[in-house]
């Protein structure tokens, strides 16, 4: 990052498997009505910290 700012939120190792890292995402496009495939990589999670979706990511509650 050259300039501005950005907010990071970092999980301990220990809840990996609760982050659903390197996961294959399938979700539901509404606005153009598709379904969409994500493959994330080994150190990728699709959840955002910053407001987690429970109904979608029920584990997460699970880490420390």
């Amino acid at each position: 990052m050259i300039d501005g700012g950005a907010h990071l939120r970092l999980v301990p190792h220990v809840n990996r498997p609760e982050m659903y890292v390197g996961k294959t995402i399938t979700d539901y496009n509404k606005i153009s009505h598709a379904l969409e495939v994500t493959k994330l990589k080994l150190n990728e999670s699709p959840i955002n910290l910053f407001s987690v979706d429970l109904l979608k990511y029920p584990n997460i509650q699970y880490t420390n």
